[in-house]
């Protein structure tokens, strides 16, 4: 069961993008959503993994992030590019969102 604090429209909508513009990607939440200190305008924090998007950048999918629906902030990030020391911080608490586990 998700400890994501996140509803299920909007997590729906965050399938459908990574479906369109990264589904070889694994993306990983942790932060305040994962941690239980959110609230319902608590940004959202991902790290992707793999990214190979098939043509469509980071920033681009952060665009089209901000554009969408989702009525908070989702700060993604490539993991691979981040510190190692705030790599070892995410890896002690992250859930996998996509893709969604069929188990």
């Amino acid at each position: 069961m998700s400890r994501l604090f996140l509803k299920p429209e909007y997590r729906q909508m965050l399938t459908d993008i990574f479906d369109k513009y990264c589904p070889k990607a694994e993306i990983w939440a942790y932060g305040s959503r994962l941690n239980g200190d959110a609230h319902s305008g608590s940004d959202l924090d991902l790290v992707v993994r793999n990214f190979n998007s098939d043509g469509v950048y980071l920033f681009e999918l952060k665009e089209i992030l901000s554009d969408s629906d989702i009525p908070f902030i989702v700060d993604i990030n490539e993991y691979q590019y981040l510190p190692k020391s705030f790599q070892e911080e995410i890896e002690k608490d992250y859930e996998i969102i996509y893709p969604i586990s069929k188990s």
